[in-house]
């Protein structure tokens, strides 16, 4: 078993205990911790981590799909891992993460999880790379005081659309969008895991009309993986994130990600519903044309 001193603290939060065939063990980490359990990032890492370890799995992951039942409490958690069915080149897998409380077991998460084997196809990116500034000329969020311990693990550098710094009449509040490079704190290679992480890091969309944060919950995110795992690796440190929505309201909001290398290279893409709090319908600000 590795030394957690010596792993990455992604790599050490997600020490997988397989237990038998379809059940894995895991333990809740305070260094990705959010408001009120695990981030959502580490719980959708862990379930597709499940089934890459899994000596059925074969291929890579192409979708992965999250629902978000119940925020786990600090402690045990149970995997229950599950392979629906098995194509020549394709794989659909069930991951089930519960975690035995004090009124009995509870569902915490559902994660889905396709595999495939990679093809030599016609490639086509109809998406452009966003033009961005270099990100050493960029400030760096400052998340040293938060109380989230998970924001520690990033380094953030916005381009536009950073969270409570709201301007009256600035086109991209309204419009929901946002600009950032961001990298690992602690210079991590990329790879699937890692990347599925990196989906769930945006700000939530209301925070970019707020002066200070509200409560808000994920409900569901799909991400789909658009890279070989060659071109994964191979991207350098800092990643281009492009986040947009196309409406909050009526108690809920989404936003769509774009994941670049900064080569240039799409390296994935997520969609998010989640759940925000009835007191910040007032303050959105009409849109800009």
């Amino acid at each position: 078993m590795n030394d957690r001193h010596t792993l990455h603290p992604l790599d050490a939060a997600l020490q997988l205990r397989w237990q038998e065939e379809g059940l894995v063990g895991l333990a809740t980490d305070a260094n990705y911790w959010n408001t009120a359990g695990p981030f959502g990032g580490w719980l959708l890492a862990a379930g597709i981590k499940a089934v890459l370890t899994d000596p059925r799995a074969e291929g890579t992951p192409v979708e992965a799909h999250a629902r978000f039942l119940a925020a786990p409490k600090s402690g045990e958690l149970e995997l229950r891992v599950e392979l629906q069915s098995q194509g020549r080149s394709v794989g659909f897998w069930h991951v089930a993460i519960w975690q035995r409380q004090a009124r009995g077991p509870r569902l915490c998460a559902e994660i889905s999880v396709i595999l495939a084997e990679e093809r030599e196809t016609a490639h086509l990116t109809a998406a452009v790379m966003p033009k961005a500034p270099h990100p050493d000329t960029l400030h760096t969020a400052d998340t040293r005081r938060s109380s989230l311990s998970w924001l520690r693990r990033y380094d953030f550098r916005y381009v536009y659309g950073a969270p409570f710094k709201v301007r009256v009449g600035e086109p991209n509040a309204a419009r929901l969008e946002s600009l950032l490079w961001i990298r690992d704190a602690d210079g991590r290679t990329h790879d699937w895991i890692g990347l599925a992480a990196f989906a769930d890091v945006p700000a939530p969309r209301p925070f970019l009309i707020q002066h200070d944060p509200s409560p808000v919950a994920t409900v569901s995110l799909s991400l789909y993986f658009h890279a070989d795992e060659g071109a994964v690796r191979a991207a350098g440190a800092w990643l281009l994130l492009k986040i947009t929505a196309k409406t909050m309201g009526r108690g809920f909001f989404d936003h769509a990600v774009e994941i670049w290398s900064g080569e240039g290279t799409l390296l994935a893409s997520s969609t998010q519903l989640a759940w925000f709090s009835s007191g910040v319908a007032a303050t959105i600000p009409k849109a800009i044309p």
